[in-house]
């Protein structure tokens, strides 16, 4: 029976990243392959995108944060992704497979501002307002989040990530050596595999830069001074 998936915030997905990540509907680790790393949590702003280009005009900031909550797995953080006032966030987990370290990130829910709800919002609307985010609402509803795969190289004050890429993926698929289960949704490849097949796959392909193409780069953002305390007056 085929899964039928639509993948949550894809355009916000596109708008934040530049890019399609593929998406999975199971992480690809248990949780003995979960590591907390310190040097992770911190806020870290996009300096180039390729090799050699220019500073982007209006950076990303992808800002982490050790996870205090008790509802989640241990080891995680909490992970906000920002362009100017557009911000999206996720659970992020760092992952050992082999000598390889990788980013699972999973979206916090449907994160669309832009739709009021509650009593108080439905005061404020007009009658063809609440009409349609009833429409946009049901819509939503049919929405699924899912997982996607980054490969992290951190050094230093320098973060290097690069998502699973959706085109050398489509090729794997259109020449059947994906070894992977999947389902092509609206010509989406979704992944379908248990973790245990994807941390396979990825022990497979952790160095392949054809895989893993076009890393970008962030630089840890120094935390600003504090101001200097003026000198109480004298009497």
């Amino acid at each position: 029976m085929r899964i039928a998936l639509t993948i949550v915030l894809l355009g916000m997905a596109v708008f934040l990243t530049g890019c399609l990540v593929v998406p999975s509907l199971h992480p690809f680790y248990t949780d003995k392959d979960v590591v907390f790393e310190p040097a992770l949590v911190g806020s870290w702003q996009e300096y180039q995108v390729e090799s050699g280009a220019p500073p982007p005009a209006i950076p990303q900031v992808w800002a982490f944060s050790k996870n205090e909550g008790t509802d989640r797995a241990p080891n995680g953080y909490d992970l906000s992704v920002s362009v100017k006032d557009y911000t999206a966030s996720y659970q992020a987990y760092l992952v050992k497979v082999g000598d390889s370290l990788f980013l699972d990130l999973l979206p916090n829910g449907l994160q669309t501002p832009e739709i009021r709800t509650g009593s108080d919002a439905k005061s404020q609307q007009s009658p063809e307002e609440e009409a349609g985010s009833n429409v946009q609402m049901l819509s939503l509803l049919h929405y699924v989040p899912s997982h996607s795969i980054w490969r992290a190289r951190l050094n230093g004050n320098e973060l290097e990530i690069a998502t699973l890429d959706e085109d050398w993926v489509t090729q794997q698929v259109q020449e059947k050596t994906l070894g992977l289960r999947y389902e092509t949704v609206q010509d989406t490849t979704v992944l379908t595999a248990s973790p245990e097949e994807l941390r396979e796959f990825l022990l497979k392909h952790a160095h392949d830069d054809k895989a893993f193409p076009d890393p970008w780069t962030y630089r840890r953002q120094k935390p600003t001074p504090p101001e200097p305390q003026k000198e109480a007056p004298r009497f």
